[in-house]
């Protein structure tokens, strides 16, 4: 049996080989990343009710330390745990803790958000720094200022999960004295929401932030619009009315990350959920995570690569819970390397290691293992359908303005190339469609299809064409054994 460069151990890989490698299960959902000032990468994730822990490793993530209690919590706490290292080489963590025993939110029943820090290395007693609801934490950042700021979602008591804003608004606590005494911030974010959404109409919720270079701060922000909506800030006190991002979202969090070179890294699904089913809603959107790279003040962006596919996309869902793979966290390395967290429940939650310049890569190759192939059946309730691998594929590689896809194989199809991941098996127009027979080259430029024939796009892809989708024709199956793409 020959093994894929992701069935490899992590020991085995040179160190600067470029490609994404799964690490190991990652101990708990929505964990968070630091990396030391000793070079050593910690992991730190939330025991529920008992303690914040952490793994650590020392050489990329070859090899990870036995679980470590940092300090203990109160009881209850959500899964949220935020850790940042500040410019004094002090570390603070962010949680959740949940107070009241009643049903309505921000009246009766609260998730209140925590802080501990060290001081000289020696965690000091945790506190509460708002009162309120907030559903989950996703970044923590200090400026080079000094100020560190917290951004999150407060839920609007009494008010309806529903248009025209959902029930949440954005916002952030922000302490100029590190951490001794917090602020909250005036502002007040919103997104709209639509009616018969296949989802929960929260608005705007689970943000995240970034210093740009020319030290504007940038906020990226879940939505249900099938976009993130982004704001800019000055101080992280007043932020700019949210206006939607360019980038597909799928109700999901973002997360960012300023390299040392300034490039500016971004993990996110870049998917759109399914529709609902027979009135009912369909979890999805979440079976794909993507990063994507800027290198000019987030202005331009390249990559929107598949960094993590839900190994069990394919399969039976869990009938309960988050599932998929969504909640990254990112960290730079000494040597280099971007480690990522990501996934929900187990046989999802992974940690990853890759080289920027995946990111950016040119033309890829697959050879199926990298293929997506499910299909929904059967009634839809509480949130789930059943699976089953479909005669459709959909395959991700980097995004090109102007591509060449060379498809290898047999049978005759129906192919469309579009910017972001949908279910393999849901059919919409995307950026542009033809049928074709394979064996075939597929060429495009930034107007639309060039080869085989000339068609323009219905749509125009956001960043570049990085998507292709087979359907069958008729009840013939197609057989592909290769695809490769690459710029033109």
């Amino acid at each position: 049996m020959i093994l894929t460069r992701r069935q490899l151990p992590a020991l085995l890989l040179k160190p600067q080989d470029p490609a994404p490698v799964i690490l190991r299960p990652a101990p708990e959902n929505e964990a968070s990343l630091v990396t030391l000032p000793n070079g050593a990468v910690r992991l730190f994730y939330m025991k529920r009710g008992e303690a914040v822990c952490s793994i650590d490793t020392t050489n990329d993530g070859a090899t990870w330390t036995e679980e470590r209690r940092e300090f203990a919590v109160p009881s209850p706490t959500a899964h949220a745990c935020v850790a940042l290292l500040d410019s004094r080489r002090e570390l603070h963590v962010f949680f959740l803790v949940i107070r009241g025993t009643g049903t309505k939110l921000n009246i009766d029943r609260f998730i209140d958000i925590w802080h501990a820090t060290t001081s000289n290395g020696q965690w000091q007693s945790p506190h509460r720094i708002y009162e309120g609801y907030c559903g989950s934490l996703r970044a923590a950042i200090e400026t080079r200022r000094g100020r560190i700021i917290v951004p999150f979602a407060a839920w609007i008591a009494g008010r309806a999960a529903a248009p025209p804003f959902g029930s949440n608004e954005v916002t952030a606590v922000y302490s100029d004295d590190r951490g001794a005494t917090w602020q909250l911030s005036p502002s007040r974010l919103t997104s709209p929401c639509r009616e018969d959404y296949n989802g929960s109409n929260y608005g705007a919720v689970e943000p995240t932030i970034v210093e740009l270079p020319d030290t504007r701060l940038w906020m990226l922000i879940r939505t249900q619009t099938d976009r993130l909506y982004q704001s800019f800030s000055n101080d992280g006190i007043e932020w700019s009315p949210a206006t939607p991002a360019n980038f597909w979202s799928s109700n999901s969090p973002a997360a960012l990350l300023r390299l040392r070179n300034n490039s500016i890294l971004l993990a996110w699904n870049n998917c759109l959920p399914p529709p609902k089913h027979e009135g009912q809603g369909v979890y999805g959107g979440r079976d794909a995570l993507h990063l994507a790279i800027s290198s000019d003040n987030a202005k331009t962006w390249r990559g929107f690569r598949e960094v993590y596919l839900d190994p069990t996309r394919n399969e039976t869902p869990p009938q309960r819970g988050d599932r998929a793979t969504a909640y990254p966290f990112l960290t730079e390395t000494n040597s280099g390397h971007i480690v990522l967290v990501t996934g929900q429940g187990e046989r999802r939650r992974a940690i990853i290691r890759l080289r920027p310049d995946w990111i950016t890569a040119r033309q890829h190759e697959s050879h199926s293992d990298d293929w997506s192939t499910f299909e929904s059946f059967g009634p839809a309730k509480g949130y789930w359908r059943d699976r089953r691998p479909g005669p459709a594929t959909t395959w991700n590689f980097p995004a090109l303005r102007a591509g060449r896809l060379h498809i290898e194989g047999n049978g005759e199809a129906q192919l469309t190339l579009t910017d972001h991941f949908r279910d393999p098996a849901e059919r919409f127009p995307g950026c542009v469609t033809c049928n074709i027979s394979m064996p075939i080259t597929v060429e495009w430029d930034e107007r639309g299809l060039r080869a085989p024939q000339r068609i323009a796009f219905t749509q125009a892809p956001l960043h570049g064409i990085s998507y292709v989708r087979l359907h069958p024709r008729g009840d013939d199956p197609f057989h592909i054994t290769k695809i490769r793409a690459s710029a033109r």
